[in-house]
């Protein structure tokens, strides 16, 4: 069983996953445009999603459990890795809603 003190202790056991759907919604969106021709080509949509979301999650997941245990400092705290799930899933809604500068914001 996972615990949040674990998921502090190794945030890549959340992240990576979380990393895993932001992609698959990243690349998801080019079968709605395959089956649906006059929807808008989503290459700009694609491109934020898998930098701003997917690549974070693998880069920020990796940083914060590799990091504390090289450096010997301390694991991420509670409230840390609250705000940076918290303003990750807000980029991913704002993404998908189209608010591009908002969801830019929160990277």
């Amino acid at each position: 069983m996972t615990t949040w003190h674990k998921l502090r202790r190794e945030p890549f056991r959340i992240l990576f996953p979380l990393g895993v759907l932001c992609g698959s919604i990243g690349v998801g969106h080019w079968v709605r445009f395959a089956f649906s021709p006059e929807s808008a080509l989503p290459g700009f949509y694609h491109a934020s999603i898998q930098v701003g979301s997917f690549m974070f999650c693998f880069f920020t997941g990796f940083i914060m459990t590799a990091f504390p245990r090289i450096l010997n400092s301390r694991s991420p705290s509670t409230g840390e890795l609250s705000m940076m799930l918290l303003f990750l899933t807000g980029q991913m809604l704002l993404f998908s809603s189209g608010n591009w500068l908002a969801a830019h914001g929160c990277s």
